[in-house]
């Protein structure tokens, strides 16, 4: 699980199944994704669902750096899938689906993303919800007062 950060603008609570954050900057979020990664392993899928503007790229920036992929992160909002390549012969893939939807996902068989070998992160997952797989990091992003950010984290299929 990702530990608790001690930011003094950033709030935290938790429960054994999830962890609830607050942020009010992009670098409190990235911070998050930075520390998620700890936990990470090849394998693993993250679905980050919020708004437009949520701050869900913001997020996976941090998680990119926390890989050490020093490229600059883009949103592949037009081109659909970035690869970056990690250590132990990994990809970190990047994949936004907010322009497509679940026939068009298995068409194109951007599936073959989702193997033992890489980690992705899924911007948008609700579009592909039937071919998400049931072992994955649910990420929901939601704007609140004052500018802030809401975070949960759950691990769902995970054993606890």
């Amino acid at each position: 699980m990702v530990k608790t950060l001690k930011s003094k603008t950033t709030k935290h609570t938790s429960t054994s199944s999830k962890k609830v954050f607050y942020t009010l900057k992009a670098a409190q979020t990235m911070q998050i994704g930075r520390e998620l990664v700890k936990n990470l392993k090849k394998g693993d899928i993250i679905c980050l669902s919020g708004e437009l503007g949520a701050g869900k790229t913001t997020l996976v920036k941090g998680i990119a750096r926390g890989l050490k992929i020093e490229n600059d992160i883009l949103s592949p909002t037009f081109v659909l899938v970035r690869e970056y390549p990690i250590k132990n012969d990994a990809k970190f893939c990047h994949i936004d689906l907010y322009r497509i939807n679940e026939p068009q996902f298995f068409d194109s068989g951007m599936e073959q993303y989702f193997t033992d070998s890489n980690i992705c992160a899924v911007e948008w997952p609700e579009r592909i919800k039937g071919m998400i797989p049931k072992r994955h990091i649910k990420i929901e992003m939601k704007s609140t007062k004052n500018n802030s950010r809401k975070i949960v984290i759950s691990y769902k299929g995970y054993k606890q």
